[in-house]
């Protein structure tokens, strides 16, 4: 069975996300490779520069199934190209996963759609998807097949049967290159999943939805070996979770391992502010972690607070952090409901002072496309729903436009100067619920 891997060419955002060709496609690609009697390609339209020309010559190829990694802002160009497909080749059938079948499924109820991924692990969704490609069931777990929603929700499998990059199959000499040109002084940079499912279960992110909100991970036995095993063309690497302080006595125990290792490369990885202390900080110095994560989303100059924790906590985790020689880098959301002009440049002036390293996006409401029609969707222009650049109209409406884009744009110097300064309105906010952490 020969299956082409494809991500395409029209997601805006995905450039600059280098390790997600290592876990969420990678991981995948790696895992299918495994079986016997399948043959997987990955081509990477997106770094490759390919056109849509390019893309379509590879429908003329002889292929069993085409695996489509989309998200919100690919919708509309993975419909496309799931068309032309079926013109060129009626009976290659087509797998549709990523962010965005979390949020809109039914933009891809398709005749030229045979499955989507609703729920569960990606491994056991392929696992259903070649069981319904042999006819040897007639429906499974998290997937919609044919247009026909499950009966019961994605499985979650082992973490031991979880797939591990395809570094063979990868265009590793495109990423090296990409990436050289991108860092400059640092060394290249892999990465891998250690954990799935997060307990924060906030309503904008896609986790909850497809990883569950218990933790999950690997052995440490597993991770340490996989590092020992790629080490040498990679000085970094990503350590990929919702959240590596999700297990205290792991992330602690991990950081004890690759200390003791021969030329460890340097590690990062991403935490849940509130999971976070200052004695778990204290306790990966000297292991090779120079930097650590977390999502900030926004904080209030009123109330001083942000929805992730209070800011007497996260300035004692930075303090820490920096005390460790560990750089602190904190996730934004530019637009936040109820956000304020004043409270971007209050949030933005604490974490400058605290040589944090800034990462804003925009905030995309994603959820609020779940109930959508098809028809609304496509009026929406989704190829706009990027998380890097998306202003939303409500969620941002009482901050200035100007503010938003030099905000997302990084160009804090303008952000925190008065030349744009204008006078808060108070606009009535109608309250949703973005966040409630799972019992």
């Amino acid at each position: 069975m020969k299956i082409l891997f494809l991500s395409p060419s029209g997601a805006p955002e995905f450039k600059l996300n280098l390790f997600r060709r290592f876990t969420e496609i990678g991981e995948l690609v790696g895992y299918l490779s495994s079986m016997e009697g399948i043959e997987v390609e990955y081509f990477d339209a997106v770094l490759e520069g390919a056109t849509n020309f390019e893309i379509i010559g590879k429908f003329c190829e002889k292929v069993d199934l085409v695996i489509f990694y989309t998200r919100v802002s690919d919708a509309p160009e993975v419909v496309y190209l799931a068309g032309v497909l079926k013109s060129i080749s009626p009976k290659t059938e087509v797998f549709v996963y990523g962010d965005a079948t979390f949020f809109i499924p039914q933009f891809f109820v398709r005749s030229e759609i045979e499955y989507v991924h609703l729920s569960g692990d990606p491994e056991s969704a392929v696992d259903g998807v070649l069981k319904l490609h042999r006819k040897e069931v007639l429906q499974y777990p998290g997937l919609m097949a044919f247009g026909k929603p499950p009966k019961s929700s994605g499985l979650n499998v082992s973490a031991d049967n979880w797939g591990w990059p395809a570094l063979s199959q990868l265009p590793i000499d495109a990423y090296l290159k990409y990436y050289t040109e991108k860092k400059k002084d640092k060394p290249f940079e892999t990465s891998f999943t250690v954990s799935r499912g997060c307990g924060t279960n906030c309503t904008y992110c896609p986790v909850p939805k497809k990883e569950g909100v218990k933790d999950r991970r690997r052995s440490i036995d597993q991770v340490i070996s996989w590092i020992e095993r790629t080490k040498h063309f990679a000085g970094m690497v990503k350590l990929h979770t919702p959240d590596i302080a999700g297990d205290p006595g792991w992330m602690s125990d991990f950081s004890e391992a690759i200390a003791s290792m021969k030329s460890a490369p340097q590690w990062r990885s991403i935490a849940i502010l509130n999971n976070l202390t200052t004695d778990l900080i204290d306790s990966i110095k000297g292991s090779g972690c120079w930097m650590i994560g977390f999502g900030l989303e926004t904080m209030s100059l009123n109330r001083k607070l942000g929805p992730k924790g209070e800011q007497s906590h996260l300035i004692r985790c930075l303090k820490a952090m920096l005390d460790n020689k560990i750089i602190p880098e904190a996730f934004l959301m530019i637009g936040y409901p109820g956000q304020k002009d004043k409270d971007i440049r209050y949030m933005i002036s604490l974490l400058r002072d605290y040589n944090v390293v800034i990462r804003p996006t925009g905030f995309t409401p994603f959820y609020r496309l779940r109930n959508l029609s098809v028809t609304e969707l496509e009026s929406l222009d989704l190829r706009r729903w990027d998380k890097r650049t998306f202003y939303d109209e409500k969620s941002a409406r009482h901050i200035s436009k100007d503010l938003f884009y030099r905000a997302i744009l990084r160009d804090w110097d303008y952000v925190l100067s008065s030349a744009h300064q204008v006078e808060d309105q108070e606009i009535p906010t109608e309250r949703e619920v973005l966040w409630m952490p799972a019992n």
